[in-house]
């Protein structure tokens, strides 16, 4: 492995004066509300034996943290993943019925919201202000003991499939924790913090767009250590760093990344890699080390594959400089590597899609929709050689609009920015109302040679996928497709001048 010569105390450094990671106090105050969590689950066996006339009283449940909390590897102000297992005599409707009164009951709780429509349904709540998300998993044991082995394929034997799906996350933590030698825990820890923090000020942190989520950047991180794991007589941050952007700078997409020898199948068997539907036409494989496994990165297209391969090309570039340039200054190698992207300095050209709602109902609904089929519309305009760079925009900007006139309403639906319409409030019909507003932007670099190019055609398919995926309960939602440059952009926005959302 290459030695860096940015120590670990400098990396360690900016993450805190940066107030990118936790303080000691506020790690501490995260501990506490776990515990007070915790606290919960003998009212929540009270009310499950009285409901259900149960004899025994020794029902054990288990509430666990996994994900980057679960890691030790979360930034400041992120959300804790838990997973209540429960053993068989506890079923899915008590975790709906009394869990949620059982957190409503302390007083530090708020905003408890059951998310049962969902892959893995959860109750989210909010405590002291940190976000948290609790899942549900029923396994066929007769209680729960805290060193349970999740890693144990027996424990899907005859579980129901939203069950199975909620194992996965707690499956794959404590698969990672397993391969993690412990003089190299905190190392991993801070290295996955810096990952994040520069892939969110980067703009490649988000799944459904087209990008990667924490669980794929965490494996792409786990698969460059277990490569030097024993080959390393230090690994320190540095090094672990810069050979994380080298390997996937260097790496063949589409060759899959498997952390596993072999593609795991049910009690110890393998899978063979071409047999796995889901990743036929995948771009960027990323494959879950624990059965049943899935691409953890299933929206990356060609366009977002480039971008995020520019950004690992570009790590390696101002890292490199520590050997090139003897008067480097550790610290502002950090600062420009972590610098936010700046869109206006990178693109003149950008398509904009607003969808514009009546209802905050079909506000709410279309976020979430939306951000799934923006890659959608990625991969149809992709391969046309006039375009050179497509980056699908991570954050759409929301506005609520109080308007005055059906004119004023129109012009907001056809993407007109806010003060250009408000000049309609006065002369048009009055019919004053509120408009929901999301603005998605796709930055897009020509090609030299290429003046101008026409996608109305796959616009005009694009806007009929939407259409079609609407029903009775959000027939208000509409959509419109324009181009517009950074001065367009800017005026938006509200006269941004760094597009850096």
């Amino acid at each position: 492995m290459i030695d860096c010569d940015i120590r670990d105390e400098y990396w360690i450094d900016f993450l805190q004066t940066n107030n990118i990671i936790e303080s000691r106090e506020e790690a501490v105050k995260r501990q506490k509300v776990l515990l007070l969590l915790q606290s919960t689950l003998r009212n929540f066996v009270r009310d499950v034996i009285k409901e259900n006339g149960y004899k025994r009283s020794d029902l054990k449940c288990l509430l666990l943290p996994f994900g980057s909390y679960g890691l030790g590897s979360h930034l400041r102000n992120a959300d804790i993943d838990l997973v209540l297992i429960c053993p068989w005599p506890v079923k899915r409707t008590a975790f709906i019925n009394f869990f949620p009164g059982n957190l409503r009951h302390l007083a530090t709780i708020r905003d408890v919201e059951v998310i049962r429509n969902a892959h893995v349904p959860i109750i989210k709540c909010t405590v002291d202000s940190i976000s948290i998300d609790i899942s549900f998993i029923r396994l066929k044991e007769s209680s729960i003991e805290p060193d349970i082995n999740l890693l144990d394929d027996s424990l899907l034997d005859d579980i129901d499939p939203v069950c199975v799906a909620s194992m996965d996350g707690p499956r794959v933590s404590q698969f990672i924790k397993t391969r993690i030698f412990p003089q190299h825990n905190t190392i991993f820890q801070y290295c996955l913090q810096c990952v994040k923090y520069w892939a969110s000020q980067r703009h490649i942190y988000s799944k459904p767009v087209g990008y990667l989520n924490g669980s794929s950047w965490t494996l792409l991180l786990l698969k460059v250590y277990l490569l030097v794991r024993n080959s390393a007589d230090d690994i320190t941050i540095g090094s672990l760093l810069r050979t994380f952007f080298e390997t996937w700078r260097d790496w063949p997409w589409p060759a899959p990344v498997m952390l596993t020898d072999s593609i795991p199948g049910k009690h110890g068997s393998r899978v063979e890699y071409k047999s796995l539907l889901e990743f036929e036409d995948a771009v960027m494989p990323i494959v879950s080390p624990c059965y049943p496994v899935c691409s953890t990165a299933p929206f990356v297209t060609k366009a977002t594959l480039k971008i995020i391969s520019r950004e690992f090309e570009r790590a390696c570039i101002i890292l490199n400089r520590m050997e090139d340039d003897v008067q480097a200054q550790p610290r502002e190698i950090l600062q420009k590597l972590f610098n936010p992207i700046d869109y206006f300095k990178r693109y003149r050209h950008f398509i904009t899609i607003v969808t514009s709602s009546a209802t905050y109902n079909s506000h709410e609904i279309w976020i979430r929709k939306m951000a799934h089929n923006i890659s959608l519309f990625v991969s149809m305009i992709e391969d046309y050689k006039e375009i050179k760079l497509i980056q699908p925009i991570i954050k759409p900007k929301i506005i609520v609009k109080n308007y005055r006139t059906i004119q004023e309403r129109k012009a907001l639906q056809s993407g007109m920015s806010v003060e250009d319409a408000k000049v309609l409030d006065q002369t048009g019909t009055l019919s004053p109302g509120t408009i929901y507003l999301s603005y998605y932007l796709i930055g897009v670099q020509l090609e030299d040679s290429c003046k101008s190019i026409d996608l109305s055609m796959e616009t005009s398919r694009f806007k009929a996928t939407l259409e079609s995926k609407r029903n009775r309960k959000d027939g208000d939602v509409q959509w419109a497709f324009n181009v517009a440059t950074r001065a367009e952009v800017s005026n938006l926005l509200g006269g941004l001048k760094v597009f850096s959302i």
